[in-house]
């Protein structure tokens, strides 16, 4: 199904996870270059770095589904999702007695092939939306306000201000797709010859963001864990 369809679930060149000729070496080059073009050029960069809480559980199926459709996926390859998802049944098992059964209707299956695309075209929506919204860092009038690997993502802009409506995007994209970004995860940083000036506080999800500082030479850093798909 891969090799016949690929053209249509392809996604968005932001998106680095999960695919060929791709991986975090390519996210942490991105983050390099945009960071030193504006940090040579007398910027300050702030980078939100986002988890999204049980990411692959939460996908709607049925939202899914209509995502393929408006990319013009052919009816046979949905059918076959349609029919894949209808029957994830399950119970719960405890102390030896078994729940009644019931069908799910969200969460691509951790482990299939197939997961890391549909999951990768779920997140296509919050990329384009961040594209249209105009904020984030731009090189060579391309945007690269924001860098994904999985449900790992990475918000670069140029301010404060463009910073926080992006992260507003990023709390509409949470209620229209239902996802929750995990705040306690998610930090804030900033790169370049103010990055320890005090800021306005950050929030997303209603919880303010913690500012945290590290040392950033490409090659070892003190690393927080949302950071760990590109450094590792």
């Amino acid at each position: 199904m891969m090799k016949i369809f690929e053209k249509q679930v392809e996604s968005d060149p932001l998106q680095f996870g999960f695919k060929q000729k791709s991986s975090y070496q390519h996210a942490l080059f991105s983050l390099q270059t945009i960071v030193d073009h504006y940090v040579k050029h007398g910027s300050t960069v702030n980078i939100c770095a986002l988890d999204i809480s049980k990411a692959f559980a939460r996908v709607d199926h049925y939202a899914l589904l209509q995502l393929l459709m408006d990319r013009s996926v052919p009816r046979n390859f949905i059918g076959i999702l349609l029919d894949w998802y209808t029957k994830c049944i399950l119970c719960v098992r405890w102390n030896g007695a078994i729940a009644f059964w019931f069908c799910i209707s969200t969460g691509v299956r951790q482990g299939g092939v197939l997961s890391p695309v549909l999951f990768a075209i779920y997140m296509d929506i919050l990329v384009n939306r961040l594209l249209m919204a105009g904020y984030g860092c731009k090189l060579l009038n391309e945007f690269y306000g924001c860098l994904l690997f999985a449900d790992d993502i990475m918000l670069l802009s140029h301010s404060v201000n463009a910073t926080r409506c992006m992260l507003q995007v990023c709390d509409q994209f949470a209620v229209d797709i239902d996802v929750k970004f995990n705040s306690t995860k998610s930090v804030a940083m900033r790169i370049g010859c103010r990055y320890n000036a005090t800021c306005e506080p950050l929030e997303l999800s209603g919880d303010t963001l913690k500012y945290v500082h590290f040392t950033f030479n490409w090659v070892q850093c003190d690393a927080i864990q949302p950071l760990s798909f590109l450094l590792q």
